[in-house]
């Protein structure tokens, strides 16, 4: 495997084909079992996360708001992802252990977050300013959600299935592409906008 092949396959894990069925996964999991509260804030604060990456992509396809000297078209949406999604992923599977095996687990998922944001930079997809807005907003929504307890959630057979098909699914599709995440976003821009094509970088 090549340096960009590797970089290829580390970027998938902060694709939305991956992690937003993924979040789902775990706010109908935390419902299911009794934890409302938590549940509602991660639907509430990630959902607002996605929200905000979507306004901001849509804003400089659309109309080309972007800011030029930093060289920021919009937030980075696997960053942003992987920020909020793998920490989350972490603390939910690792309710029957350790307070310290607990936090070893959402360091370790922090640290995968920031190597995808890395590779975003690397793979030239977006710029250091894009890539760490995201960061910062998919922390933020980590930092919000996840509590500093352990849940009544007690599905882990559940729990281990999503974990293990978000697995499998990363490592056999091709989940690093997100053409068809990225053409949704493009064809909404120019419906809301009324333009015939969208901006470009190149155009800030």
């Amino acid at each position: 495997m090549d340096t960009a092949s590797a970089w290829m396959f580390v970027t998938r894990w902060g694709n939305s084909l991956l992690l937003l069925p993924t979040a789902s996964c775990i706010g109908i999991g935390l419902w299911a079992g009794g934890e409302h509260r938590v549940a509602a804030r991660w639907v509430a604060c990630f959902g607002g996360a996605v929200l905000l990456v979507l306004a901001s992509k849509v804003a400089f396809l659309g109309w080309g708001v972007g800011i030029r000297d930093l060289d920021f078209t919009g937030i980075s949406g696997h960053s942003t992802l992987a920020a909020s999604v793998l920490p989350m992923l972490a603390w939910w599977l690792t309710q029957e252990r350790s307070p310290g095996t607990r936090a070893v687990a959402i360091r370790a998922a922090i640290a995968l977050g920031i190597v995808v944001g890395v590779s975003r930079v690397l793979l030239s997809t977006h710029s250091l300013s894009e890539v760490t807005a995201g960061l910062v907003l998919g922390s933020l929504v980590a930092r919000a959600v996840i509590p500093h307890r352990t849940v009544a959630n007690a599905h882990a057979r559940y729990r281990w299935a999503v974990a293990f098909v978000l697995l499998i699914a990363g490592c056999l599709t091709g989940a690093g592409n997100s053409d068809e995440a990225h053409g949704f976003v493009v064809t909404l821009a120019l419906q809301l906008s009324g333009h015939s094509a969208p901006y470009t970088r190149d155009m800030l």
